[in-house]
């Protein structure tokens, strides 16, 4: 098991090195970003924050930034439900999102969060949009930033704006 959690790790490292993404590890309840932005190029926007943003402009409301600490909280939370194997809002200690806005410092006033599985980028959007709830969250003027997560099969979308 352990040689497969290090491949797997080794395997996504590599993959969010290639989209100038860092990956987050959990060390002893420390969340650790590992990246290499010193040698790749990021990109300047997620494709989930350009497809909200397209709904968001459809509906009148005002576009979400791309918010470093929200990608990295959104990836931790991706990366959480992978290692201890749950698929929730909630961890299996009880926790949720908050957790994981605290950890990188992110001081919201508004925060939350959708969450997608086994789904591509518009498939998640197109998703979010058929439910009321996550419809919500992705149309609300409150939120100002946005961070996606990508880790296994999902894909996190974090929203916020700050204190």
């Amino acid at each position: 098991m352990k040689k497969f959690i290090v491949i797997f790790l080794f395997a996504s490292f590599i993959a969010n090195l290639a989209i100038g993404m860092p990956l987050i590890l959990h060390l002893k309840g420390q969340v650790k970003a590992l990246s290499m932005e010193s040698y790749t190029s990021p990109i300047a926007t997620d494709p989930v924050v350009i497809l909200t943003n397209y709904e968001r402009q459809k509906a009148g409301i005002k576009p979400l930034k791309q918010n470093d600490k929200l990608m990295l909280s959104a990836q931790a939370k991706a990366c959480d439900m992978v290692i201890l194997n749950y698929w929730s809002h909630f961890g299996p200690d009880g926790t949720n999102s908050q957790k994981f806005f605290r950890r990188v410092k992110y001081y919201y006033k508004h925060a939350g969060e959708n969450l997608c599985r086994n789904s591509d980028d518009s498939g998640c959007i197109t998703l979010w949009l058929e439910s009321p709830a996550h419809k919500e969250l992705m149309l609300n003027p409150i939120y100002e930033d946005v961070g996606i997560g990508r880790c296994g099969i999902y894909i996190v979308e974090h929203f916020g704006s700050l204190k």
